[in-house]
């Protein structure tokens, strides 16, 4: 290899890492802004919800089971089909409420209460794991991580 091809690759090398360092401190940007104004957003959430609840072991059991395929397709799935298909897994969460909820709701329930949980866990997962890739791609030490 001549020295022309290994300064080329040096330079487009540099270039990548730059990228990924640009997309790192976005996305870690944005996961900040959501931490930061979390607190307050469920704060009124639950201030709406503190009516009169109703209990449904049904629901209970079936959003229990969603966070569990939600947490179980975050964590074991590779990060480029999660990214492909988060939306889907939005969509496939939310479509539990039509079962749950009669569709001429126009206030929130603990059910819309757990599914939104259940949808900003999965959401932020996947902007962690995204970031931490990022990061390992980027060839930065700030987490000081070992790179596999």
């Amino acid at each position: 290899m001549s020295s022309e091809e290994r300064r080329g690759d040096e330079v487009e090398r540099r270039a990548r890492r730059l990228r990924f360092r640009i997309a790192f401190f976005l996305t870690a940007f944005v996961a900040l802004s959501v931490v930061v104004t979390l607190p307050f957003s469920a704060k009124s959430v639950v201030d709406d919800i503190l009516g009169p609840v109703t209990g449904r072991v049904v629901a209970v059991l079936l959003v229990l089971l969603v966070a569990a395929a939600a947490a179980y397709s975050v964590f074991l799935r590779p990060l480029h089909d999660l990214v492909l298909n988060s939306g889907a897994l939005v969509i496939g969460v939310w479509g539990i409420r039509s079962i749950l909820t009669p569709q001429n709701l126009f206030y929130l329930t603990a059910v819309d209460l757990a599914l939104s949980t259940v949808i900003i866990f999965t959401l932020g997962a996947i902007t962690v794991r995204a970031l931490l890739y990022i990061h390992d791609e980027a060839d930065m030490t700030l987490f000081r991580r070992v790179r596999r």
